[in-house]
């Protein structure tokens, strides 16, 4: 989806420039050359209203992509969700892996396991109501369908997804040191974000106090 909607933006860049280049060229041919600066500079105008639309980013520390080939501690990755038209920055970079990267995977967990936590969660939760305590302040985050493991570069494969971050500015860099690669999981086939027949993370509901009768209105 994110290729496609690039690929309309960028036919629609491409074919006000067209225009204005035709515009330009049967200006040119057709004989009146006293106007080709103008075109030219409406052409320009037009341009730079259109990057108004799409802000750069000047410093860029995570890149998400997809592992195009691993040799030995360099991985090739293919960068993806970049939508500005307007951006060069390189859409192939090599990742280096260095003794400091931390490289992680995520899977979903099995659907017993995360159900007991879920209930322990809840067990929790309605402890903390029944004190008057909120539920963000019992101190426990919900438990997370997903769990998290190191692993090495050589487990990376082709196609897997990632997200890769760096302690620099890696904008226009072409290679890389990473200081980190998360594989993203894949979408568990239950629930979206909880794996197969887990229930639901919510807070238990509390009853209101009663409340308390006017008195007899003198």
């Amino acid at each position: 989806m994110e290729e496609t909607n690039k690929k309309v933006v960028m036919l629609v860049v491409v074919a006000v420039v067209a225009f204005g280049l035709g515009v330009l060229v049967g200006t040119q041919y057709g004989g009146g050359t006293s106007s080709s600066s103008t075109e030219v500079a409406k052409l320009q105008a037009q341009i730079e209203k259109a990057k108004q639309f799409f802000p750069t980013m000047p410093d860029v520390r995570s890149l998400t992509g997809t592992v195009t080939a691993v040799n030995s501690n360099v991985v090739t990755m293919s960068v993806t969700g970049n939508m500005n038209p307007f951006d060069d920055s390189p859409t192939v970079r090599e990742v280096v892996v260095t003794d400091a990267t931390v490289i992680e995977t995520q899977s979903a967990k099995d659907p017993a396991v995360f159900q007991k936590e879920v209930a322990a969660y809840q067990a929790e939760v309605a402890k903390a109501a029944g004190k008057g305590t909120a539920p963000a302040a019992i101190g426990t985050p919900p438990p997370s369908p997903f769990e998290t493991k190191k692993i090495a570069v050589g487990d990376l494969q082709e196609k897997d997804a990632i997200t890769v971050t760096a302690a620099e500015n890696i904008k226009t860099a072409a290679r890389f040191n990473a200081a980190s690669i998360r594989v993203q999981a894949a979408a568990a086939p239950g629930a979206a974000g909880t794996p197969a027949g887990a229930p639901p993370i919510s807070a238990p509901a509390t009853t209101p106090p009663a409340a308390v009768p006017p008195g007899p209105v003198r």
